[in-house]
């Protein structure tokens, strides 16, 4: 099953220290307002974070009013059916 992982108490100094930066994973960096998808910085000064449950996008709002998307379509692609919750295997 797919999984993301957001991680928003890091600083830049932190962020920047990882040794490996999982691809799965929306990191924020408090000190500095930036969002990274794994290694990859998404926006460089958020003010605000959406997401969208039915397309799996996360937009980021920046202190310009600019926005940029991610999208974590992959992450749920394999997500478990609900009426298979709790069944016998």
């Amino acid at each position: 099953m797919g999984k993301v992982k957001f991680k928003n108490t890091l600083t830049q100094a932190q962020y920047n220290a990882l040794g490996s930066k999982d691809s799965e994973t929306l990191y924020f960096t408090s000190d500095t307002k930036r969002l990274y998808k794994g290694a990859d910085l998404i926006s460089n000064a958020v003010a605000g974070l959406s997401f969208d449950s039915t397309t799996f996008i996360v937009t980021a709002t920046n202190v310009d009013g600019t926005t940029a998307q991610v999208s974590l379509a992959s992450a749920f692609s394999t997500k478990v059916d609900a009426d298979t919750l709790g069944a016998a295997n």
